[in-house]
């Protein structure tokens, strides 16, 4: 079941190329943390954390956005 983030924290160290992103849903008090292993998968996840209407599936740790007609 996907359920919205609230908030998220992302960590990026360019010297050792070592990232973390880390997102709070509005169903649970603990943190989930994303498996990012490139920085493809860390700069797409950036992308999508920066629209609106994003949802995560807890289990999986998918994500999508759901973005409205007009936004």
């Amino acid at each position: 079941m996907f359920v919205p983030v609230r908030d998220y924290i992302a960590d990026w160290d360019p010297k050792t190329n070592r990232f973390r992103i880390v997102v709070h849903v509005s169903t649970s008090p603990q943190p989930l943390q994303l498996p990012v292993e490139t920085p493809d998968e860390f700069v797409a996840l950036m992308l999508m954390l920066g629209k609106p209407g994003v949802m995560i599936d807890n289990p999986t740790l998918d994500i999508r956005v759901e973005l409205k007609a007009g936004t």
